[in-house]
């Protein structure tokens, strides 16, 4: 009994580190020491063209797209309009589709630490979460999700070594990654692989994004020792619904979302709306504050103007009587 107890005491306390360390990248992740570019059509052109002429292949990310689709995920037929507006666009990469059978013996043979792990997650999006961070650690290249449309070539950004677009309400998304093989971030992400795997509420939504999803992977960011090696894309590049951005067209399919999912994203977007507008009731509550100083400073000086007169007053009166006894 003494020992169920300890385990059940341990993994309480584990817990609430996990969820402490987790709730705290909502607040703590806009101070991270990242860097930050800006991706415009005009900027990307000119990327495009820039890397036409350079010959270096020092911390270039492959010429490989990477794509998931596991389980019962059928491809719609928006979904293959999507892929081939890429590739339609990448005439010389290399584009791979992981499926279930290929993705399992991938993992068996390249991370079989992960393999149990990867097997025994309850949901097929925590697998494609997964599976995306280990195949970029090991080939490199650029990961899209299915619902992601090319706008432009992405060329341009394989000077990079590491880059994903913001999320919504903060952190990063991974929808879209491009790395470099090998890139010491993904060890650090395989490393909390197996202690974040945990149910959370019972909701699948949650469950997803604090062990495998957005919000874990913005996590592993924001604990990394050499966030600068980290790119993030400008706020104009963020991947939220159905939305164009210079790069892409993201159809917003979320084909994983359950009925818990809506609530939720509710929430999120009123802390996005909060967060719009977080300088301005800066602004608002430091001019309340300093109006309220001001208003007690200023009571404070009158009343020490008055008890100043009062003094000098009872002074007056005190000659005066003193005067008049000597008389």
């Amino acid at each position: 009994m003494y020992l169920f107890m300890t385990g059940i005491a341990q993994e309480f306390g584990l817990r609430i580190h996990l969820a402490s360390t987790l709730l705290g990248t909502f607040i703590f992740f806009p101070f991270s020491h990242t860097r930050t570019i800006v991706i415009t059509p005009e900027g990307i052109r000119s990327r495009n063209k820039e890397s036409l002429f350079n010959i270096s292949n020092e911390q270039r990310i492959p010429r490989i797209i990477h794509q998931v689709k596991l389980g019962n995920l059928k491809m719609q037929p928006k979904w293959i309009e999507a892929r081939k507006s890429c590739i339609d666009l990448h005439p010389d990469w290399q584009f791979k589709l992981w499926e279930d059978e290929e993705s399992g013996n991938f993992v068996n043979t390249q991370f079989p630490n992960l393999l149990e792990t990867y097997l025994n997650y309850p949901l097929e999006i925590q697998r494609s979460n997964v599976l995306r961070y280990l195949v970029l650690h090991k080939f490199g290249g650029i990961y899209l999700d299915l619902d992601l449309g090319c706008k432009t070539p992405l060329d341009g950004l394989r000077n990079e070594s590491f880059l994903t677009p913001p999320a919504n309400p903060s952190g990063i998304n991974n929808a879209f990654i491009a790395s470099t093989p090998d890139h010491p971030f993904w060890s650090h992400v395989e490393d909390y692989l197996i202690t974040f795997n945990r149910n959370w509420f019972n909701s699948p939504y949650i469950t997803n994004m604090f062990s495998t999803g957005c919000h874990f992977l913005s996590t592993m960011h924001r604990l990394y020792g050499d966030q600068p090696s980290l790119t993030i894309m400008d706020q104009a590049n963020k991947l939220n619904g159905h939305v164009e951005t210079p790069l892409f067209e993201h159809l917003g399919a979320s084909s994983w979302h359950k009925g818990d999912a809506k609530a939720i994203l509710r929430i999120g977007q009123q802390i996005e709306n909060i967060k719009n507008h977080f300088f301005s009731l800066v602004i608002i509550l430091f001019l309340f504050s300093f109006g309220i100083y001001f208003a007690f400073a200023s009571l404070r000086r009158l009343r020490h103007a008055r008890k100043r007169k009062l003094g000098r007053y009872e002074d007056v009166e005190a000659s005066k009587e003193l005067v008049v006894h000597h008389e």
